[in-house]
């Protein structure tokens, strides 16, 4: 039982961490000019999903890492259309 409680320990600050990279992207973008709202949304669900994780909210977690990773993949599709129409393609 001990090996699980570490290996999800583990799984969690990586996660963290993942998630942590995720929200500097976001603020890069923000920052950028790129996108500005997307970005914010990346951001609070992201700092949400790491406040949720680490007070022990694994399903408020669950939720929210799908709700951020969703909204970050959709800033990349609007991103490469609007590539797409500048080259004229």
């Amino acid at each position: 039982m001990e090996t699980t409680e570490i290996s999800l320990g583990w799984i969690n600050l990586i996660w963290c961490a993942a998630t942590l990279f995720m929200v500097f992207l976001a603020a890069l973008k923000f920052k950028a000019g790129s996108q500005p709202i997307g970005a914010v949304v990346v951001m609070v669900l992201g700092i949400g999903q790491i406040v949720a994780v680490l007070t022990g909210y694994e399903t408020i977690a669950q939720i929210a890492c799908i709700a951020m990773l969703g909204t970050a993949f959709l800033l990349v599709i609007g991103q490469e259309r609007w590539k797409a129409k500048r080259r004229g393609d």
